[in-house]
């Protein structure tokens, strides 16, 4: 039951490597990892920013937080469109 594949450390396919002894095809960068690192960021923030905005009598902590945000979406939207 035995498979055999062979591996091509040159290919530029981006695939994960068989085997954690072959080195990975590629490795992050700084702009890849701050984007993660941005994205996450932003995944914990709008819920966190949600409850300010939400909650009744809150309308002080509101303006900040949207203050933070507005730029955010912009420029998220804009990347996507030049994508």
């Amino acid at each position: 039951m035995g498979t055999s594949a062979t591996v091509n450390p040159a290919d530029p396919s981006g695939d994960a490597p068989l085997t954690l002894a072959e080195p990975p095809p590629q490795t992050l960068g700084l702009r890849d990892a701050a984007g993660l690192w941005g994205d996450l960021g932003i995944s914990l923030l709008l819920p966190v920013a949600a409850v300010f905005v939400v909650l009744p009598g809150r309308l002080v902590a509101a303006v900040p937080t949207l203050a933070v945000l507005l730029p955010g979406v912009v420029r998220r939207r804009r990347e996507a469109g030049t994508a």
